[in-house]
């Protein structure tokens, strides 16, 4: 790659710096519109597509059967086009602040809000025709788990073989996480392809569609190394909610300890270690979050061209 992840850490961590108040807003913000309307919209999409069957939800058995029917299979293209349009377009907000501060602009949270939704309808095609293309790659993967578990472990209920770790029950684990395995690195690997279809339909005005092929052009001869980049971040980012996670649970153990003679107290502590958590974890999650798509222009500032961030 034309930029070293040292220098592309350290520029994204200098945008984030001079943009954290704009970037941790339209995060929260975000995040809050997805609980009030974006969840409840999903859900009437979801009724929406259920209202076929007789009682309007559909019972664990029959599952897989609803999504292999051409209806569901639709609903289910659908949904998932819609819920990732809406997600590449939170995400598209804090790329349009991350190249702001790129370009030495200041772009608000409401500029940038207006900006990634003009390019909602662009960004659910996109999302369309990725997933489509995803759900092709994982049939045959998806199919042959399906023939382990009929041919294995149909005969019995889950609790049997839990208890009993049969043979056939190790066997059909052991195939279907090389499966799984295999099939998650397909999908890392056509993920690190399409890493910049979003910001070229931000920057660039590419059509949905046709950012997943341009993506694909630009990263060909680096795909390996995004790749590893990718699965470096899901690594680091893992291990930095672990350590908070950790952290926050030694705390609360130390307090049980050191205060389980006086129970007001012992409450007092365990309720501020709680807010404590959470609002670590919380921290955490909104700093991934956004330093994410800061990477990610910076990236395709490097290797794909300037693109343009039209006022």
């Amino acid at each position: 790659m034309n930029v070293s992840i040292q220098s592309l850490v350290t520029d994204s961590l200098r945008d984030f710096r001079r943009t954290w108040p704009q970037l941790v807003l339209t995060d929260l913000l975000a995040r809050i519109l997805a609980v009030i309307i974006i969840a409840p919209a999903l859900g009437l999409l979801v009724k929406l597509f259920l209202w076929r069957t007789d009682t309007g939800v559909v019972t664990d058995e029959a599952i897989a059967s609803f999504l292999l029917h051409p209806f569901g299979m639709v609903g289910l293209v659908v949904v998932a086009a819609v819920s990732l349009g809406i997600l590449f377009a939170e995400t598209g907000q804090l790329m349009v602040i991350g190249f702001g501060a790129v370009e030495e602009r200041r772009v608000s949270w409401l500029a940038a809000l207006f900006y990634a939704f003009r390019r909602a309808p662009q960004l659910i095609r996109l999302a369309g025709a990725a997933f489509v293309r995803l759900l092709l790659i994982a049939a045959p993967f998806l199919a042959a788990v399906g023939g382990i578990y009929w041919l294995l472990v149909r005969t019995h209920d889950i609790n049997y073989y839990l208890a009993r770790r049969p043979p056939e029950f190790t066997a059909a684990l052991a195939g279907a996480g090389i499966l799984l395995t295999g099939l998650a690195l397909i999908v890392a690997w056509k993920i690190a392809g399409w890493l910049f279809a979003v910001p070229m339909v931000l920057f660039e005005q590419i059509g949905g569609r046709d950012s997943l092929g341009a993506s694909l052009k630009v990263t060909s001869s680096h795909r390996r190394a995004i790749m590893l980049w990718l699965l470096g971040w899901l690594g680091a980012t893992a291990l930095l909610s672990a350590v908070a996670t950790r952290l926050i649970g030694f705390l609360g153990r130390l307090t049980v300890t050191q205060l389980n003679t006086n129970i007001f107290l012992l409450l007092v502590t365990l309720g501020i270690v709680i807010v404590v958590g959470v609002l670590a974890n919380l921290a955490v999650s909104v700093f991934t979050t956004v330093l994410f798509p800061l990477l990610v222009v910076r990236l395709y500032r490097s290797m794909a061209g300037p693109g343009e961030l039209r006022p």
